[in-house]
């Protein structure tokens, strides 16, 4: 549709003559109704096609406004209620279509009158009206759905990888920067969701500046979690001056930028910079893989730099999604690495607990001093079976099946076992080399078996100790 004039500061009462002072010629490709009332004159030319073509037609409009198309003084339609004075409009939605009668038409130029008014908002966008043009009659959440759809397998890949990565990342390490590949990918999945919104809901034009501050939030956190992944690992020293640093660099080039699709792709592109930088600097130093973070971070600011118009719509979910996978090979190499270095640590820890329990049996005696009736018998530990503890004495199960009573507890006596004899029951100490069979019950707690046929109760809370023990 092209406008040819506009009138500011006219009632929205009555429909101009466009002949009045305040009317003036248009100098802008599309008007401005942020803050203010307007009544446009503009003309669509239907070629003979479109006016035997069996589709419908309609006016389609996007942008902050509320409106009122008018033909031949006529009203065809309206999105809202647009008024004069702020208190009296109803905002419409961002996205609609109002239907055109053909009868109303005609072959060549038509002329349409439209009111507009955008007092409701809080932010001033350059080109507050997008689309203004006749054309087939179809839902407008539709067709901007349609944009989005290559965009929505790779949400759910952003989600499943946020996810797991975050989960893989708390589990292993302690190392808390491990969370910043995990978190880039949950902000750009925020950040996609508040996009494609747009798609899936027919929302008011005023909720339009809330969802275009959340879209600029997410890439915000996302591009500032980048930047400290980067400093985390070739500038750990300097990791918050840089973040902070960094941050105010983002937020600079975010405000002196006009159009809020660009200052979306520049709050990514401006960490992303300042990233390889960072790796520049790595690679003097000889850090590992910095060449690899340096070339990536590179063709992704690259990227966003040439298609910045474009970016938000098409290439921003490609270009983090191709950042993410890189960046989440790279932590899986560092899991790896980590679960190397731990099981290196665990071998030298049970190299060293072994060590210790050998030293220790070579001190622990072969023999129990049993005391009963005032007399001392000498029981060889190897003989011991299983040992049950009562208040003031302890029963000692040997292998020719007799039973001896010692008098002291049961804890006093496991001090001067060897490292064979486990505590499985407050209870109850076995001798694991009779140990036939462990079984484990709905509860938690088990029952082991004996080779002579004895059963002895494992307590629930010492069920793990022992299978440990016994694998």
């Amino acid at each position: 549709m092209k406008i040819n004039t506009v009138c500011e500061d006219l009632p929205a009462s009555d429909i101009p003559s466009f002949t009045e002072p305040e009317c003036k010629p248009n100098d802008r490709y599309r008007p401005d109704t942020q803050g203010r009332f307007l009544w446009i004159k503009g003309t669509v030319n239907i070629p003979a096609s479109m006016m035997e073509s069996a589709y419908p037609l309609g006016l389609n409009i996007s942008g902050k406004a509320s409106m009122a198309a008018y033909i031949g003084g006529k009203e065809i339609g309206r999105n809202g209620t647009p008024h004069d004075r702020a208190d009296r409009e109803i905002p419409g939605l961002i996205d609609t279509i109002i239907p055109l009668n053909r009868a109303l038409l005609h072959e060549g130029e038509n002329e349409i009158v439209i009111a507009m008014s955008g007092h409701k908002g809080f932010l001033s966008l350059p080109n507050p009206i997008a689309v203004l043009a006749v054309g087939p009659f179809r839902d407008p959440t539709d067709y901007v759905l349609h944009r989005y759809l290559p965009a929505l397998p790779l949400l759910g890949l952003l989600i499943a990888g946020s996810l797991y990565f975050g989960l893989l990342a708390y589990r292993h390490g302690d190392d808390r920067t491990n969370l910043l590949p995990p978190l880039i990918a949950l902000f750009a999945s925020m950040q996609m969701l508040t996009e494609i919104s747009r798609g899936f809901v027919a929302y008011s034009y005023q909720f339009h500046d809330i969802r275009l501050a959340l879209i600029i939030l997410f890439a915000t956190l996302g591009g500032t979690c980048l930047l400290a992944h980067v400093a985390a690992r070739f500038a750990r020293p300097q990791m918050r001056t840089i973040v902070f640093a960094g941050t105010l660099a983002t937020l600079a080039v975010i405000y002196v930028t006009q159009s809020y699709d660009s200052k979306a792709a520049f709050a990514l592109m401006t960490p992303a910079i300042m990233g390889a930088i960072i790796s520049l600097v790595g690679i003097r130093k000889g850090l590992p893989r910095s060449k690899a973070y340096a070339a990536t971070l590179t063709v992704g600011a690259f990227a966003i730099f040439k298609t910045t118009s474009d970016f938000l719509d098409v290439y921003f979910y490609y270009v983090v999604a191709a950042l993410l996978l890189f960046l989440f090979f790279q932590q899986l190499q560092d899991m790896a690495a980590i679960k190397a270095q731990q099981a290196a640590d665990q071998a030298r820890t049970d190299r060293l607990e072994l060590a210790l329990a050998e030293a220790r049996q070579k001190q622990v005696p072969s023999a129990v001093a049993v005391k009963t009736s005032g007399e001392v018998e000498m029981v060889q530990t190897e003989e011991l079976v299983y040992c049950q503890g009562a208040r003031d004495y302890v029963e000692l199960v040997v292998t020719d099946g007799s039973r001896k009573l010692h008098g002291g507890s049961l804890t006093e006596l496991e001090k001067s076992l060897p490292i064979t004899f486990l505590r499985v029951h407050r209870s109850y100490i076995v001798n694991t080399r009779f140990v036939e069979k462990l079984e484990r019950d709905a509860s938690g707690s088990g029952t082991l078996s004996l080779s002579g046929g004895e059963t002895i109760p494992v307590s629930r809370r010492i069920m793990p100790t022992v299978r440990k023990a016994l694998s």
